[in-house]
C-alpha cells in the first residue's frame, strides 16, 4: 500500500544557478568569436572611413603631416565640384549600360543555354529540369 505525502522530492525543487558545461562552452565560443571579429571589422572599415574623411578635406588638409583624420571644416562642396570637373553623369550612364546589359545577358544565358544544349543533344524535354 502506497503512502501519500505532500512532500516534493528535494532534487526537483532545487535549481542550480551554475551554467552547464555546454552553456559555458557556447558562451566562451561566442565571446572569442566577437573578440576576433570586432578588430577584423575595424580593419575592414578603416579604408572606407579614410576615403570618406579625405573626400571632405580642404586641399591643405590633404597633404598635411601628420594626417588629419577629422577634417575641420567639412568641405561638402567637394562633391559638387567633382560632378562639374569630370563628366560624372556620362560615366554613370556608361556604367549602368554595361551593368544592366551584362546582368540581363548572364541571366538569359544561365536560364536558356541548358535548355538549348539538352534539346540539341536529344536528352529529352528540358522543361522538367527547371
Amino acid at each position: 500500500m502506497a503512502v501519500e505525502t505532500n512532500e516534493i522530492p528535494q532534487r526537483l525543487t532545487t535549481q542550480s544557478n551554475w551554467l552547464t558545461r555546454k552553456q559555458v562552452t557556447t558562451l566562451l565560443r561566442q565571446i572569442l568569436t566577437h573578440v576576433v571579429l570586432l578588430p577584423a571589422a575595424l580593419v575592414f572599415l578603416l579604408p572606407f572611413l579614410w576615403v570618406l574623411s579625405t573626400s571632405l578635406k580642404t586641399d591643405a588638409q590633404l597633404y598635411a603631416y601628420p594626417p588629419v583624420w577629422i577634417p575641420n571644416p567639412l568641405k561638402w562642396s567637394n562633391y559638387s565640384e567633382t560632378v562639374v570637373y569630370i563628366p560624372f553623369f556620362l560615366y554613370l550612364r556608361n556604367t549602368l549600360i554595361i551593368a544592366v546589359t551584362s546582368t540581363i545577358g548572364a541571366t538569359v544565358h544561365v536560364r536558356w543555354w541548358p535548355t538549348v544544349c539538352l534539346e540539341l543533344t536529344g536528352l529529352g524535354d528540358s522543361s522538367s529540369w527547371f
